[in-house]
């Protein structure tokens, strides 16, 4: 045991939201009006000295010097505090071994709200989408809100123009897609149901809940006993808080299976063709030497289409793990990280441009600014193969505080006002779809860098 240290040493500060402090072998975390004491045993302090590879009794001015040094090698800034993107990249160097990675997170979620990872988010859908119950749900709020559409599951013509219609009235940006915003719009005011409601919000329910296979129900519209009991399937399954009553995120979560399990059964061939053919458009606006190895980065991604996570929302899969790992931590990042040393054909992290493996967006972002080759999003053409670094939606950066929770992919080409990009992470795996740039904070070239 180390020997008690007197004077606390501050580990973790957010405004208004209390302060991390470590005395002998004992977090405290001090809000307003609470002490809450952490032991070492099951303490973030303990994943970061496993994380760092140092001893286990150790000095706490050891302990933060170490995530200065580790800092200082990520990329990040060195100033010893752990933020979100602090405590990515601690556990992306976690031994084998260690404290499992998502009781990590939800300690140091525990610790510091801010340092939960985002939530999958909605999945994208749009009139290249297949036929799914998901699509029904999305429907079936666009006739509460007036539509006069059929609800089909089929996002045609008349599905597009009611988003249209609908992102106008709600003041969103009208792409006739139904992205994260959108559907935060579109579910608001959706009531938690349970035993007792019905009508053709709960008859959606019903085509979910069956065409997951984990009951097998007829559209009755009527919450009763087996509908709920299919709900408490479904929560079992996908490790959702068992209620029996269906919440706004177990609609997410509905709606990310449904998304997952409608992947068409002939595969990526059309949708491969159609992206490479888009990508092949846009390759002379690089420079022509470097063009064939962004082609065989982007080549990488656009292999790893189809990729998802099993189950909804764990940061894990059998595929996913083989592209980014079994650490079953948030992996837009990392998927970033394996399409280049993957298309580059390097054996080390070392060989690759970044020179390791990034588990953080800021370690991207920051890289790109260090070595000159970020580019601001805002009134530029998105060149094919850069990065693209953009916020979370719903998250304010504000001036001075460090770039945080953000999300990364792989540009495919510029369309305008949008920009069309692979994405590892997105809602529950690998997908393409397209970003307007006002959402955009820039593009990292990094072929170009110094």
């Amino acid at each position: 045991m180390a020997p008690p240290i007197r004077k606390p040493v501050n580990l973790v500060a957010r405004p208004n939201m209390g302060t991390l402090t470590m005395d002998a072998d004992v977090l405290k975390l001090t809000a307003p009006t609470q002490v809450v004491d952490l032991r070492m045993d099951a303490t973030l302090l303990s994943v970061v000295r496993q994380a760092l590879l140092v001893p286990v009794p150790m000095e706490v001015g050891a302990t933060v010097d170490a995530i200065r040094t580790m800092q200082a090698q990520s990329g990040l800034v060195p100033n010893g505090l752990l933020a979100y993107d602090d405590v990515l990249v601690l556990l992306s160097r976690m031994p084998p071994g260690a404290m499992e990675l998502s009781a990590a997170l939800a300690l140091a979620s525990s610790v510091d709200p801010d340092l939960a990872p985002p939530a999958a988010e909605w999945p994208s859908f749009d009139e290249e989408s297949p036929a799914m119950p998901a699509i029904e749900l999305l429907q079936e709020r666009l006739v509460d809100r007036g539509a006069a559409i059929e609800v089909d599951g089929e996002y045609g013509p008349a599905t597009r123009d009611a988003v249209r219609a609908f992102q106008t009235a709600a003041h969103l940006e009208v792409d006739g897609m139904v992205g994260p915003k959108t559907w935060a719009a579109l579910m608001e005011g959706v009531p938690v149901l349970g035993p007792g409601t019905s009508g053709a919000i709960v008859r959606v329910l019903q085509r979910l809940l069956d065409a997951l296979g984990v009951a097998t129900l007829t559209g009755t519209g009527n919450f009763a006993d087996r509908t709920k009991a299919a709900v408490l399937s479904f929560q079992t399954e996908y490790s959702r808080p068992v209620t029996g009553t269906v919440s706004l995120d177990d609609w997410r979560v509905l709606v990310l299976a449904s998304a997952t399990n409608a992947a068409p059964a002939e595969g990526l061939g059309a949708e491969e063709t159609d992206l490479r053919a888009r990508f092949e458009a846009a390759i002379p606006q690089v420079p022509p030497a470097e063009a064939p190895r962004i082609r065989r980065v982007v080549d990488a991604a656009i292999a790893s289409l189809g990729i998802r996570e099993k189950p909804v929302g764990s940061n894990r899969g059998v595929e996913v793990d083989q592209l980014v790992g079994t650490r079953a931590l948030p992996w837009c990042a990392l998927a970033v990280s394996a399409w280049l040393k993957t298309g580059l054909g390097a054996t080390s992290w070392a060989e690759t441009p970044f020179g390791q493996e990034f588990a953080a967006v800021e370690q991207i972002r920051a890289w790109g600014n260090a070595r000159g080759c970020i580019a601001p999003a805002e009134g530029r053409v998105a060149q094919p193969g850069s990065i693209l670094v953009m916020r979370r939606d719903g998250l304010v950066t504000p001036p001075g505080v460090a770039f945080t929770k953000g999300h990364t992919g792989l540009v495919l080409c510029d369309e305008g006002a949008g920009v069309r990009l692979i994405e590892g992470n997105s809602g529950d795996g690998v997908r393409h779809t397209v970003r307007p740039k006002s959402e955009l904070v820039g593009f990292v070239r990094w072929w170009a860098a110094a």
